[in-house]
């Protein structure tokens, strides 16, 4: 993996863990993530006819990415709305590299070789660990931990869809632009259709929450077009663990932002993400 591949798949780790607290330090998170989702929409949508749409070998792709989007992003809402930052964000981002490290051996013929699975696996322990719900966990926590989970496999498929399509449309930066503001339109349309259908007040929540929404909405694009470029440019088992280290970005930012305590087995998780993000980075 190359040094720019990997310094790619790092800001796009921090810039994703920025956006996910944001909306979490908001009132009702679930409504920071829609208002969110719907301003980047809002921008795709006037630079689309600009831009242009991706080619047509990658439209199956997009409609099964955007339909596992949809799925990710409503359990997401929920389990923010039950559980605290750390341990929703680190059990999703947990289950990322060991769904994309098979299905990087099983559809995008890569090799697994002893380092990728030691650094994928140090990853993924260090997730685990820093996300697990500890003793005297509410009912409420637990039923966002699961959430989690579900949100976290829901999205791995999204990712390999994303991946996919963004390499049929060509892998160049205007295909993977096209192809990103395709996504986004598709995805948040379905999620729109869903809240409406739950009596959600889309304009109501952007006017309530526009301020974080906007800028969450140019943290999460900026993510997901390095994170897209990252995973065109290199081998998909390897860019996911070091794109999931997001949690060296997230833990430290929901104890400085939310005040939410850190514990020492969660200090050692983070120094066990560094680790393994080594490890790939060597590889």
């Amino acid at each position: 993996m190359s040094w720019a591949v990997f310094l790619a798949a790092l800001v796009s780790a921090a810039l994703n863990a920025g956006w996910n607290v944001l909306a979490k330090r908001q009132q009702v998170p679930s409504e920071a993530v829609l208002g969110t989702l719907l301003v980047t929409a809002s921008v795709f949508l006037v630079a689309v006819p600009f831009i242009g749409l991706p080619a047509s070998a990658a439209w199956p792709w997009l409609a099964a990415a955007a339909v596992c989007n949809v799925a990710y992003s409503r359990a997401l809402m929920a389990a923010y709305d039950r559980a605290p930052l750390s341990m929703t964000y680190s059990v999703v981002r947990a289950i990322i590299p060991p769904m994309l490290f098979v299905l990087g051996t099983l559809f995008f013929g890569e090799s697994a070789t002893t380092l990728r699975l030691l650094g994928m696996a140090l990853v993924v322990i260090s997730l685990v660990l820093f996300g697990w719900p500890g003793r005297g966990q509410s009912a409420g926590h637990m039923s966002g931990f699961m959430l989690a989970g579900l949100a976290g496999l829901v999205v791995s498929v999204a990712y390999a869809c994303d991946i996919k399509g963004a390499r049929v449309a060509g892998g160049h930066v205007l295909a993977i632009v096209q192809y990103g503001a395709a996504s986004s339109l598709l995805s948040t349309a379905g999620l729109l259709a869903v809240s409406l259908f739950e009596k959600r007040a889309p304009v109501a929540i952007l006017r309530r929450n526009w301020r974080p929404c906007t800028i969450g909405a140019a943290l999460l694009m900026a993510s997901y077009f390095l994170a897209l470029w990252a995973y065109t440019r290199g081998p998909v088992g390897l860019v996911a663990p070091v794109r999931e280290t997001s949690i060296l970005f997230g833990g430290l930012l929901a104890f400085v932002v939310l005040r939410e305590r850190i514990r020492p087995r969660q200090w050692v998780a983070i120094g066990l993400a560094v680790l393994g993000a080594m490890i790939v980075k060597i590889q």
